[in-house]
């Protein structure tokens, strides 16, 4: 009879996940079998992805390399291994913000200036591969850490005073692993987001 139980009622399984600081949707199963089929389509690439993301600098499409541009304006895919491992990620520009940076100007004699303003850019990622922190080192490669990267940024990830990581997964899109019907999940980026 417990054996029975346990294999109906199970906790619900995490069917993939995110790194430590990224936030956002993450997909559960209540069975273990659902579990397997929905991981067997993580694998096989077959669940869209989409994150948010917030980076450090002005994106021009136009000066960036290891990069091909895409048909809808502001995009363009990034192709670049990661783990010696084929890695794309697909990429939008959604917006960009102006900001002041918290931090005082060097040589400045009265030390209460604040320092100089920055450019900062909203970006959505769609990564076509699913490998260890590819987003992070994406951005890195092309020049535009993520607000907030420890890892892969420099200390200029840090200037607009936040140190939270600026990457969320805001949209899973798949299909319902019994009945094949289609299902779309998703969140707004959080407030702290410009």
């Amino acid at each position: 009879l417990i054996k029975t139980t346990k294999e109906i009622y199970t906790l619900p399984l995490p069917v993939h996940r995110l790194d430590k600081e990224t936030g956002g949707l993450v997909v559960f199963a209540k069975t273990k079998s659902v579990s397997a089929i929905l991981s067997e389509a993580f694998k096989n690439r077959l669940i869209e992805k989409t994150y948010r993301a917030v980076v450090f600098g002005d994106i021009s499409i136009e000066s960036l390399e290891n990069v091909e541009n895409l048909s809808d304006e502001g995009a363009f895919k990034i192709i670049s291994p990661v783990g010696g491992k084929e890695a794309t990620t697909h990429c939008r520009i959604v917006s960009k913000h102006s900001y002041r940076s918290p931090k005082r100007q060097r040589g400045d004699p009265n030390g209460d200036t604040i320092g100089k303003s920055q450019i900062i850019t909203k970006v959505e990622l769609k990564p076509k591969t699913g490998r260890t922190h590819q987003l992070r080192k994406h951005m890195k490669l092309i020049g535009f850490p993520i607000l907030g990267d420890k890892r892969y940024g420099g200390t200029e990830v840090f200037e607009c005073g936040d140190r939270r990581l600026h990457l969320y997964a805001v949209r899973l899109r798949f299909d319902h692993p019994t009945n094949g019907s289609p299902i779309e999940v998703a969140v707004t980026e959080p407030q702290y987001f410009p």
